[in-house]
């Protein structure tokens, strides 16, 4: 029998544990009708990248269509970054920065993608340092972030 690595393990709960929160009505995202582990909604892109914009966002008012694949891709880019070392999701990471378990709470689709980059363009006296990730790297975090209610 072979054995998951750990990271393996925590990246299957942390998707599966999204996909149950995905069906809370607060969230205004679709469970899937069928076993394809898309969550349909009317599609609406919006970026160079093909993403499309969550449905959750109030200012926006876009639909979304979102996949388990773009939540994984974000989940794998937060540990790929380390960003555990300053921040906390529920009971794991550091609390030297700030919680993000309900960041999507907070802060939209838009705002993440301008706030990661580049923290201090958006507050000036923000303690985040800004961070290397760009393009669908930033997108997919975002996503996955701002999916976190």
């Amino acid at each position: 029998m072979t054995r998951l690595p750990v990271f393996s393990l925590i990246l299957i709960f942390a998707v599966l544990l999204t996909v149950s929160c995905a069906g809370n009505e607060e969230n205004r995202v679709a469970q899937p009708a069928d076993n394809s582990g898309t969550v349909q909604q009317p599609d609406s892109t919006s970026s160079e990248t093909g993403l499309n914009q969550p449905a959750d966002l109030p200012d926006s008012q876009m639909d979304r269509t979102v996949t388990l694949t773009e939540i994984s891709k974000g989940l794998s880019i937060y540990i790929n970054n380390n960003c555990a070392s300053c921040h906390k999701i529920g009971d794991e990471g550091s609390e030297s920065g700030v919680d993000l378990t309900l960041v999507g709470q907070r802060m939209s689709f838009e705002e993440l993608t301008a706030w990661i980059p580049n923290p201090r363009a958006v507050k000036p006296d923000a303690r985040m340092p800004s961070q290397d990730i760009s393009g669908e790297d930033l997108e997919y975090l975002a996503l996955y972030l701002s999916m976190r209610k």
